[in-house]
């Protein structure tokens, strides 16, 4: 499993398909109080540090234990997650 936690800009600079596997590329995004999604930056950027941590620290080799991510509030959200872009998601109470 290759999981890309480069932010979109520091991504496009990488040639995944030469890796010879597929790119698993997480979403992080929160909602506002009125229950809007977006991804925001500057919370997408430290829940991409904490998902590399925990990766490791958990020894994670699979798409499904991938999707037990649940540091700083932020939750697999099935419905909207794809085989390649697994979401997570934060609500604003959090």
């Amino acid at each position: 499993m290759l999981v890309n936690l480069a932010s979109d800009e520091d991504a496009r600079a990488v040639d995944f398909d030469a890796f010879g596997r597929p790119a698993i590329s997480p979403r992080f995004e929160d909602t506002n109080t009125r229950g809007t999604r977006s991804v925001v930056s500057f919370f997408a950027k430290r829940a991409r540090g904490e998902m590399a941590s925990w990766v490791v620290t958990n020894r994670v080799r699979s798409l499904r234990k991938l999707r037990d991510f649940d540091e700083s509030g932020y939750r697999y959200d099935v419905e909207h997650s794809t085989h390649r872009t697994p979401v997570y998601l934060r609500s604003a109470a959090t």
